[in-house]
């Protein structure tokens, strides 16, 4: 986080359809929420939503997004900071935290279309169909483990 690191501990639960994880925050009061789809094979990827209420701000508004979970083999750089780069594409920032991604311009686009959405068809932020999910996780990202 820009303000500092925030450190989260909470439940994880399994079940036949998803996995559902409830965090709170260790030494405040920030809670949240993930719906994930259940992992596809190789298991390196996770999507679904995140839901709480907003952090940084005035207010703590509640706020849902569409997120995607990506298993790293080696510890993120420390310079990294926790944020992909504004200025380089998602494959590009895969690639500096150590995963070697193939078809760069193939996993742009399918996590873009996850993330993203495509208003174009009516698809809206909250919305999306299990099937752009297993588009997103079926990238390789050698080096995940």
């Amino acid at each position: 986080m820009p303000t500092g690191q925030l450190l989260i501990s909470g439940q994880v639960s399994l079940a036949k359809r998803g996995l559902y994880v409830h965090l709170k925050e260790t030494d405040g009061d920030a809670h949240f929420f993930f719906c994930l789809f259940p992992q596809s094979q190789p298991g390196s990827v996770l999507g679904g939503y995140m839901c709480g209420g907003a952090i940084i701000g005035p207010e703590p508004k509640p706020s849902l997004t569409r997120i995607l979970i990506v298993r790293l083999h080696d510890p993120a750089p420390e310079a990294w900071g926790g944020y992909l780069s504004s200025d380089r594409s998602i494959a590009e920032d895969l690639a500096a935290l150590g995963l070697i991604i193939e078809r760069p311009e193939a996993v742009d686009r399918q996590l873009a279309q996850f993330l993203i959405g495509d208003r174009r068809d009516g698809d809206l932020p909250l919305n999306f169909h299990p099937a752009a999910v297993r588009a997103s996780a079926g990238f390789t990202p050698y080096g995940a483990g």
